[in-house]
């Protein structure tokens, strides 16, 4: 049974597992389609920079200054990458949050 890399979460985001080389070879983009209406979007292509991971200085994932959510719904603040994994840490408001 052949399991696909390509994951896409019920929030919609795109999950590649085990990248390749060759993964930066395409163009990814995102459609969405309104359940009601059938009108449907597309983002921007983006493309991915694969680079060899032996010694990967740390950097931020996704840039944001805000992030528009529904109450009582869940959010992703994406933040680290880099090999060996960094150690980070969360702010809110300029004061540490604690892991739970």
């Amino acid at each position: 049974v052949s399991v696909s890399r390509f994951l896409i979460t019920s929030t919609g985001a795109l999950y590649i597992l085990d990248v390749q080389m060759e993964d930066g070879l395409y163009n990814y983009r995102c459609m969405t389609r309104h359940r009601y209406t059938g009108e449907t979007r597309q983002s921007n292509s983006a493309r991915l920079i694969v680079s060899d991971p032996s010694n990967s200085a740390p950097h931020i994932l996704d840039g944001f200054e805000r992030r528009e959510v529904m109450a009582s719904h869940r959010v992703e603040l994406p933040c680290k990458s880099g090999h060996p994994a960094p150690k980070y840490r969360w702010l809110k408001d300029n004061r540490p949050l604690e892991p739970d």
